[in-house]
């Protein structure tokens, strides 16, 4: 029995730039499930999308949304290392907490 899963990626997968912060955009698909939507920052955080799109237009749609409604850096995560106004190192990230999940409302 074969497990292994093929990733198809698609061609809207992409790099965006907007207001000095940048982005990889993946899209793919494994199966027949849908596109699965990541986000991956300049600091190699995560963001995915728990949700599939039905396509792969349609999830970097939902992107272009969230970038224009809530600005880029929404989905930027600073690194660990940044200390608060306190003065004090913030919390350690684990591994599930960088790839924050998001859910479509």
């Amino acid at each position: 029995m074969n497990n292994k899963v093929y990733f198809e990626y698609s061609p809207l997968c992409r790099t965006i730039m907007h207001e000095g912060n940048v982005i990889e955009v993946e899209i793919c698909r494994g199966g027949e499930e849908g596109w699965l939507l990541e986000v991956i920052d300049r600091y190699g955080n995560s963001t995915f999308w728990e949700e599939p799109f039905e396509t792969d237009q349609k999830a970097l749609d939902e992107l272009n949304q969230i970038i224009a409604a809530e600005g880029i850096e929404s989905l930027i995560v600073l690194p660990s290392s940044r200390r608060n106004s306190a003065n004090k190192p913030t919390k350690q990230r684990t591994e599930p907490e960088l790839h924050e999940k998001r859910t479509r409302g």
